[in-house]
């Protein structure tokens, strides 16, 4: 009769690595995995939010009148670097009550005379109304959100060809990313509108 064999401490040892190393395989997968996960799930958001706010900037800006910001006289061009804030007028109407006859009345969404804001509150771009051009805004409530995360928001103007130049980079931030954020690519997104209409 045969006696039944174990299997001698080297062979243990040998199976033991073997199965160490094929666990650690799998693991460093599932990480790698995750991890590609979230960079493409924050990418694509970064993308289509920073998309979404300039194509809504860039349909708003195609009708705008008077053009102002921070650094500037009203319709004067911004020196180069960038404003940080862009205060302009939208179109009311021909021959609106409360305006000068047989022309357009420009103002905010509500207010004749009045203005409309883009500007960054921390980390959101938004969209707010005032009575003045340079009116602090100190309650956002009534404002609108354009993007979330936005990390910088710069305005170029040049009032000779008027031109409204915009760069908008949003990043998300996040311990589950490489690196710890995801921006856009390319990095600010760019816009630029010129202007249908005469102020």
């Amino acid at each position: 009769m045969n006696a039944a064999r174990g299997f001698t401490l080297v062979e243990i040892l040998i199976v033991a690595v073997i199965f160490s190393g094929i666990i650690a395989v799998v693991f460093m997968t599932l990480f790698i995995s995750n991890n590609s996960f979230w960079s493409s799930e924050a990418f694509v958001a970064v993308q289509q939010e920073a998309r979404r706010a300039l194509d809504l900037v860039g349909k708003e800006l195609h009708e705008a009148g008077n053009i102002d910001t921070e650094l500037t006289a009203a319709n004067g061009d911004t020196p180069a670097g960038g404003a940080t804030r862009l205060n302009f007028q939208v179109d009311r109407g021909y021959n609106v009550s409360g305006c000068t006859a047989n022309a357009i009345c420009w103002g905010n969404d509500t207010t004749n005379g009045g203005w409309v804001h883009y500007l960054r509150n921390g980390s959101q771009l938004m969209r707010c109304q005032s009575a003045a051009a340079d009116t602090v805004i100190a309650d956002y409530s009534a404002c609108r959100v354009l993007a979330n995360d936005a990390a910088s928001f710069l305005i170029d103007y040049v009032h000779s060809s008027r031109t409204v130049t915009v760069r908008l980079n949003v990043q998300q931030t996040s311990n589950r990313l490489p690196g710890g954020s995801m921006g856009i690519t390319p990095n600010p997104l760019r816009t630029q509108v010129r202007l249908r209409n005469a102020s």
